[in-house]
C-alpha cells in the first residue's frame, strides 16, 4: 500500500480547502491495509483495496474494527453498491467518491 496514492486520491474528491495529512499506516499492498489520515483536522482511518472488487469490501466490513473509508484505484460498481449500503464512504483514483 501506498500511503502517498491514499493521500492523493482522497485530496483529489474532497473540496480545495480541506487539508489532507498522512499520520500512520499498517498492512501490506496486497491486503486491505490501513492508513490513518488527518482530514480538516477529524482523524480517520482508511482501507486501501488492491483492486476494488467486492470480495475485498466484505472482507473489510467483516473486520472487527472497521475503518472510516475505503479507496482502491477503481471500486467495481458491486463494491460500490455495497460500501453504500453498509454506510461506508469510499472514493477511488477516478475520482469517484461517496
Amino acid at each position: 500500500m501506498d500511503a502517498e496514492r491514499v493521500a492523493a486520491a482522497l485530496s483529489a474528491v474532497v473540496n480545495d480547502t480541506v487539508t489532507v495529512e498522512h499520520i500512520g499506516r499498517r498492512g501490506v499492498a496486497h491486503t486491505a491495509g490501513l492508513s490513518t489520515m488527518r482530514l480538516a483536522g477529524r482523524t480517520v482511518t482508511v482501507a486501501w483495496l488492491p483492486t476494488g472488487w467486492p470480495r475485498q469490501v466484505r472482507d473489510v466490513l467483516a473486520r472487527a474494527a472497521v475503518p472510516d473509508l475505503i479507496a482502491a484505484p477503481e471500486l467495481s460498481a458491486g463494491a460500490r453498491r455495497i460500501a453504500s449500503e453498509a454506510g461506508m464512504g469510499w472514493f477511488d483514483e477516478t475520482g469517484a467518491a461517496q
